[in-house]
């Protein structure tokens, strides 16, 4: 089974090793790795997270001042011409330190994260700031600028709503000085006759019984495998802001959810669809059709996208 490669650093994976999973149970089911990826800073849009908010993450709103050019670490303000925030997974030690000459050599400490940018005005016009990562598995995630639209997760930060594309808002990670990430407005996806939102934007459907109800979360434990039983935080890119709807989240579990392009899926891994314009470029090649599957238990009127190879 193919799995698709993150853009690799020389310097990265020499000092992580043996690469591991990227997102923790989907790459290890998917493919047999046995390391895990470092714990997520905040949920993924359009994942199978509880969509309310805990009363102390709403308690503390993201910073709404822009700071182009600067990112904050700890008390201090790092010039981002000049320096890069370096902190470890905990969110202790940080510190500004010089920006290296050389782009291949690395400015942080091997268990530190390193910060590029904390908003979109940090980056060039068109550009996002985005977590990512260098590896696919044991390495602090880092923050920098992607172009247009966050390719490793659908992670885009940002201080204050006005930073966030249309159809997202920005919400706090929970601690004051915590990464803030633009999440869908109104998450939902269809299910059947109606639509799901609110407290239970996530659709499961049951092709066996043939029944679909709203509900708010996926199960942490979903059991062995059952193929007519399906989950869907989104259909389409419509769901999604504009990003794939894939399903990559707990392979080999049917749950699709909001995915950046290079993480939605291919031929093995479905990706849903109202029109081609939906679908994302993979290994080079161009989707040629969004259609209903010839096979398959997707909900009724959901479509996926065609590649080449599936011709």
């Amino acid at each position: 089974m193919r799995l698709v490669p993150l853009r690799k650093r020389r310097h990265r994976l020499v000092r992580t090793g043996v690469l591991g999973g990227l997102f923790g149970l989907s790459f290890g089911l998917a493919a047999g790795c046995g390391s895990a990826s470092p714990k997520p800073l905040a949920p993924q849009t359009g994942t199978a997270s509880t969509a309310a908010s805990s009363a102390a993450e709403e308690a503390l709103p993201p910073r709404s001042t822009a700071t182009p050019g600067r990112v904050q670490c700890g008390s201090a303000s790092c010039d981002l011409s000049a320096e890069v925030c370096c902190t470890n997974g905990e969110g202790v030690g940080k510190r500004c330190v010089p920006k290296p000459k050389d782009p291949n050599q690395v400015p942080c400490k091997n268990d530190e994260m390193e910060k590029h940018c904390d908003e979109r005005s940090d980056c060039a016009r068109g550009s996002v700031c985005c977590r990512t990562y260098d590896c696919s598995g044991g390495c602090p995630p880092k923050f920098e600028c992607e172009p247009t639209r966050c390719q490793v997760e659908v992670s885009e930060t940002c201080l204050g709503n006005d930073g966030c594309s249309e159809g997202f808002e920005c919400k706090s990670g929970g601690a004051r000085d915590a990464p803030a990430f633009c999440e869908l407005t109104h998450p939902g996806a269809p299910c059947g006759k109606k639509r799901c939102g609110g407290s239970t934007p996530i659709c499961r459907t049951d092709a066996s019984k043939a029944t679909a109800a709203c509900v708010a979360e996926v199960p942490d434990d979903l059991g062995p495998p059952d193929d007519s039983v399906a989950y869907y935080a989104c259909a389409s890119a419509a769901d999604c802001g504009g990003y794939a709807c894939g399903k990559m989240a707990v392979m080999p579990y049917r749950v699709f959810h909001c995915a950046a392009p290079g993480f939605a899926g291919d031929r093995f891994w479905p990706i849903l669809c109202a029109a081609v314009a939906d679908c994302p470029a993979h290994w080079g090649k161009t989707a040629t059709g969004c259609a209903a599957p010839a096979e398959g238990n997707l909900l009724a009127g959901v479509k996926s996208c065609v590649y080449p190879e599936d011709e």
